[in-house]
């Protein structure tokens, strides 16, 4: 499920979160992997997470379940983030009525507010921790369940998932493999990054034990 690397006839719909510190840094890779001017754009808050949230909540380690927390404390968003994966829908559906997408590319974030608020019980970093695996980990769970969600409602479409971190490197996950490889390096040099120091192209595995 590789994204391409030159501006594919039909444009590609992208999904990343609205996030305003990672406006620029997504847009600026989707532009250096040959895609300016080449995506259809839907954002949410939280990125993937709202696809399929419910299961991801379903999941210990990595979501929210926690037998000694009530579920609507472990898993506070049912209602809007249930707005956002129905607007996620809407966007891709009209964008279907107006060319004939075939891929489907998710985009998560480093320092994921939205996360961290709707998945309170998943162990999720708070701001200024550096526990970078768990991060990754949380993240490969949310986007697996994503594409999981997207490919049932859009059978036809590929869906690469990606995660961008401080500096603008992105990894791209493979469910299969559970494992990343970095696709693009970034601009910034925060040793914070959760990809920093690594190189193109470069296969990470993260060991998780949440899938």
């Amino acid at each position: 499920m590789s994204l391409p690397t030159v501006p594919p006839a039909v444009p590609i719909f992208a999904s990343y979160c609205n996030d305003f510190r990672y406006d620029a840094l997504s847009a600026e890779f989707l532009r250096a992997i040959g895609l300016a001017n080449s995506y259809f754009l839907a954002t949410n808050a939280g990125a993937a997470l709202p696809l399929n949230y419910k299961k991801t909540c379903k999941h210990s380690g990595c979501g929210c379940h926690d037998k000694k927390q009530s579920s609507k404390k472990c898993c506070p968003g049912k209602e809007p983030l249930d707005v956002l994966q129905d607007s996620f829908v809407t966007n891709l559906s009209i964008a279907l009525t107006l060319r004939p997408i075939t891929t489907v590319f998710l985009l998560n974030h480093q320092d994921c507010g939205a996360i961290r608020a709707f998945l309170p019980c998943s162990g999720y970093p708070l701001v200024g921790e550096v526990n970078k695996n768990k991060e990754i980990c949380i993240n490969a769970q949310i986007l697996t369940n994503a594409q999981a969600y997207v490919k049932k409602k859009f059978p036809q479409m590929t869906v690469p998932l990606g995660l961008i971190d401080v500096n603008g490197t992105v990894g791209q996950y493979d469910v299969l493999t559970r494992s990343w490889t970095i696709i693009h390096i970034g601009p910034g040099s925060d040793p914070d990054g959760l990809w920093f120091g690594r190189t193109l192209n470069e296969v990470v595995h993260i060991p998780c034990n949440c899938h």
